[in-house]
């Protein structure tokens, strides 16, 4: 064995939650809201070719379709100030229980970050109970981000969505696939994306009688 003097490893600790169990490599973790931009896109993809398979047996049939329309490719809402004010994020159909992991979301992400905070933060016993319950669950990643641990070995982890931007991904999930129905939409959201309740938010959102998608005038441009 040779004298040189060894580098220590790179720390296990700070990429084990990267590690996918079931396919054996680093899969890409969502970093961001935006990211869905990349689920949204794979949809529209999706929709083509089920479009173009529609077609093609049609053809072998000896049916000719005429589109009467131009077609057209949904884009997401611009996710803006102006945009979240004029889509507020509903509650009232929410459980007690996600309405409070939703106000401790900031908290647990120090709890998980820091472990000096922990003893620090002046907390009430009830508070700290709660989030040591909790955070398990959940954890950061080296750059501050929130994460839902895997739950299962054919799932990954998937980023914490704070609740000002879950009607954003609502909307943009209702325009490409809405048309599929409310499970489509779900599983669209949950591959990459978590937050407590997210299915009864679809349903109630969606929800012809609680709540519209009106579209604006950028929401369809041409191919």
């Amino acid at each position: 064995m040779g004298d040189g003097i060894l580098k220590e490893p790179y720390p296990f600790e700070n990429f084990k939650d990267e590690i996918d169990n079931h396919r054996g490599y680093l899969f890409e973790l969502a970093k961001c809201v935006e990211d869905f931009e990349d689920e949204l896109h794979e949809a529209w993809i999706e929709a083509k070719v089920d479009e173009e398979v529609r077609e093609n047996a049609l053809k072998l049939r000896g049916i000719e379709r005429v589109d009467t329309f131009v077609q057209l490719k949904v884009f997401p809402p611009r996710l803006t100030e102006e945009w979240s004010d004029d889509h507020p994020y509903k509650e009232k159909h929410r459980s007690d229980f996600a309405k409070n992991l939703d106000d401790h979301l900031e908290d647990l992400k120090k709890w998980l970050a820091d472990e000096d905070w922990q003893e620090s933060a002046s907390l009430e016993h009830s508070d700290c109970k709660f989030l040591a319950k909790q955070s398990p669950k959940f954890f950061v990643d080296r750059n501050g981000r929130l994460y839902r641990r895997n739950e299962n070995l054919e799932g990954q982890h998937r980023l914490v969505i704070p609740k000002e931007k879950r009607m954003w991904m609502i909307t943009a999930a209702h325009d490409y696939v809405g048309h599929k129905g409310m499970y489509a939409m779900e599983s669209l959201l949950k591959k990459r994306f978590w937050w407590l309740e997210l299915e009864n938010d679809v349903q109630c959102t969606t929800n012809t009688d609680t709540y519209t998608f009106p579209l604006s005038e950028d929401t369809y441009r041409h191919l």
